[in-house]
């Protein structure tokens, strides 16, 4: 059993920190949603999120970039996050890790879904 938890302990030492992750968990691929406001939710591992602000250099730590249709727009620290309005149209969303210099992270970690925008999706 000591090799055992030798060898898991070589391997885990080898294979270095886990990398960052981030999954855009809504809206997913393919998905009709309201643009007023057009909300979002991600998951974020491996990675401390700090508030958008004052530039911090400490490894592993940063925020989330979130663009639309190609166009960086809003940064938050928040899991949860919501754009005021978007407008109707078929909408490319990309949620990215940045650092605390407001740099995407090498290698780049982002997630993304195209969805539509439509007012009937709202409530």
């Amino acid at each position: 059993m000591r090799g055992l938890r030798l060898t898991l302990a070589f391997l885990s030492a080898a294979c270095g920190p886990p990398e960052p992750e981030v999954v855009l968990l809504f809206p997913e691929d393919g998905d009709t949603v309201c643009g007023t406001p057009f909300a979002l939710q991600v998951a974020v591992d491996n990675f401390l999120l700090i508030e958008p602000g004052p530039e911090s250099e400490v490894f592993g730590e940063g925020h989330v970039d979130i663009a639309l249709n190609g166009q960086n727009r809003w940064m938050t620290a928040d899991l949860i996050f919501s754009i005021p309005e978007v407008d109707e149209g078929v909408t490319l969303v990309e949620a990215f890790l940045v650092d605390g210099t407001h740099h995407p992270i090498v290698p780049e970690v982002k997630d993304m879904a195209t969805v539509t925008v439509d007012a009937s999706a709202c409530l």
